[in-house]
């Protein structure tokens, strides 16, 4: 059903583009979003430096779960030759550390998403840019999202993405 409604909107409104621009020619191309992100110098660079922080991130959480990992070994085996205050303490650590844990991971989670986003923003504005001047200089009467729900089919002829990709690393400044 989905599909259907936007077979239908697509065909109303490619009806309506040729009523607009009715004896003009109609040049229409495409981009895939992601992969001209992932493409591009900026991308590159970008995920480049996210795989560094979340391998950072990943380095830290084994040893604080090696840490945990002792603790409950010690427990383990020291448990019955413990007082009652000295065990109920070891216990209290090991509760401590388990939460410090879960919070060093949502923080890290946090600050890899925080870090995608930005760069995610700072590539898709400079390339909202890059795409209209291709619109206008290459004369486009229309570019879309091959991602996007409304592209049902488009030959490969139509995509652009490369150009997007070339045009985007002339202009990219790190």
């Amino acid at each position: 059903m989905k599909k259907l409604v936007c077979l239908l909107l697509t065909a109303g409104f490619m009806t309506c583009l040729g009523n607009v621009v009715q004896g003009q020619d109609i040049k229409i191309g495409f981009i895939r979003t992601q992969k001209v992100i992932l493409d591009t110098k900026a991308g590159k660079d970008g995920y480049s430096t996210l795989e560094k922080l979340v391998e950072q991130h990943r380095i830290s959480m084994q040893q604080k779960e090696d840490e945990i990992k002792k603790m409950e070994e010690e427990l383990s085996n020291q448990g019955k030759m413990l007082s009652e205050d000295a065990r109920l303490e070891k216990r209290e650590s090991l509760q401590k550390a388990y939460k410090d844990f879960s919070r060093m991971k949502e923080d890290a989670k946090a600050e890899v998403n925080a870090r995608e986003k930005a760069l995610l923003d700072k590539i898709i504005d400079q390339l909202a840019k890059v795409i209209e001047k291709i619109g206008k200089d290459q004369g486009y009467t229309l570019i879309l999202d091959a991602e996007g729900p409304s592209v049902l089919y488009s030959t490969d002829t139509l995509d652009i993405s490369s150009l997007v990709v070339t045009e985007f690393d002339k202009v990219y400044q790190p």
